[in-house]
């Protein structure tokens, strides 16, 4: 599942990106918000909905860690496909 959060769905929004030839600023933006981790929140969510939130804890966790990998990627893949450099 943190795979698909921070690789797939990132993926599918660069391959957008391209198709759509957006402008370099606005597809960083989109990049930069499909790449980011799960929200710290949704544990607090699960417990009040009466869910399994240490389940949901190690989910963000794995999901913010990964992400201090993939996030840079994401970005470099970017700059080199659009020329765009931060």
């Amino acid at each position: 599942i943190v795979l698909v959060k921070l690789v797939v769905i990132p993926g599918i929004f660069f391959f957008l990106i391209l198709k759509l030839d957006l402008a370099a600023l606005f597809g960083l933006f989109i990049i930069l918000e499909a790449s980011m981790p799960s929200a710290a929140s949704l544990p607090i969510i699960a417990d009040i909905r009466r869910g399994d939130s240490e389940f949901v804890s190690r989910g963000v966790l794995f999901t913010h860690l990964v992400s201090m990998i993939t996030i840079p990627l994401w970005l470099q893949l970017f700059s080199r496909v659009t020329g765009y450099s931060f």
